[in-house]
Formats: structure tokens, sequence, C-alpha cells
């Protein structure tokens, strides 16, 4: 089953978001900043990352917690999508393909169009 890590601040949507993830067969795993995401990847590495770009004043923002897994050897090759409700959503989407993330969804976020994007992103375990 694959696994994916969702970065994300606000619970509510997070828990949308697993719930949804969930019902379609992956096994999901919620942060909600920095320490979580870092307390996870010890437990092992997600097959993608679903990740929220504003997380809250004491933690670091999705762009940071992005250039961390890219530096990293052992999480660099980690799918990351950006989800974001950035007002200037052109240039967050400029920036992120600059940046490394594979891919971007806008919130308010359309299930279905995060679902195609999971899935041409992830490698399905045969």
């Amino acid at each position: 089953m694959p696994k994916l890590f969702i970065v994300e601040d606000n619970y509510d949507i997070a828990e949308l978001l697993r719930r949804r993830l969930t019902g379609e067969g992956y096994e999901v795993e919620i942060a909600q900043d920095d320490q979580d995401l870092h307390d996870l990847l010890k437990e092992g590495n997600p097959d993608l990352v679903l990740m929220d770009l504003d997380l809250g004043e004491f933690s670091k923002d999705g762009w940071e917690l992005n250039q961390y897994l890219k530096s990293n050897e052992a999480t660099k090759d980690i799918p990351v999508i950006v989800l974001t409700a950035h007002g200037q959503w052109v240039e967050a989407r400029e920036r992120a393909t600059q940046e490394g993330f594979v891919d971007h969804v806008r919130k308010p976020i359309d299930q279905d169009e995060l679902m195609e994007k999971i899935r041409s992103h992830i490698r399905e375990e045969s």
C-alpha cells in the first residue's frame, strides 16, 4: 500500500485529505509542522508528500521543508506536491516548479484533480 505524508497545519484540511486518501487505498500520515515531519521520516519514507506552503508561525514553511527533503540523500527523490491557497498563485506555481516540487494543487482543493496528480507521480507497488 503506498504511503503518503500530508504536511498541513490546518487540522480540518489534513483530516479531510486523510479520509479521502485512505478511502482510495493509501496509508496516510499527517504532519502539522516541521518537527512532526522529521518524526515521521524516522519511521520511514513516504512514496509521496503533499506539502502546504504556509505552516504557521512556529514552523518552517513548505519551501524550507522541501529544500530539506531535496538536500537529504535519503529523501531527495520523494515526489512533493504543493498545496497552496496563496493569493499570488501564478508566482507560487512557478517557484514550486523551480524548487523541485513535482506538481501543485490550489486550495480549495479539487479532490478529483488531486487524485489524478497523486496517481501520476506515485509508483504503485507491484
